[in-house]
């Protein structure tokens, strides 16, 4: 009996989906404080993988923040919160949310 070896080629186009526990606020007061929400990720091929959780505030000014953080809300505009995840295949997901400080 002869062996035959081949090799398989995986593609991926497919990117994570992600998962944020909880709700978030869309309009808050300025000065209120909101905890960052914890979130999953989910890839097709690669299983759970990492996500990473920023804060934009009103002046574009970015910041990464740990899940569970309490962040102030401390100017008047919009802040959005993303949560990112991307696979091995470099497949990228951003959940967007925005929050309305008066």
């Amino acid at each position: 009996e002869q062996e035959y070896p081949f090799a398989m080629l995986v593609v991926d186009e497919q990117a994570p989906e992600i998962k944020v526990e909880g709700a978030i606020a869309t309009e808050v007061q300025k000065g209120t404080s909101i905890k960052i929400a914890n979130a999953t990720a989910t890839d097709n091929v690669d299983g759970e993988v990492s996500v990473y959780a920023y804060v934009v505030n009103p002046s574009g000014i970015i910041s990464s923040v740990a899940f569970g953080e309490s962040v102030k809300l401390s100017a008047t505009g919009v802040y959005q919160i993303r949560y990112m995840s991307v696979d091995a295949f470099g497949n990228l997901n951003i959940l967007y949310y925005y929050i309305t400080v008066a």
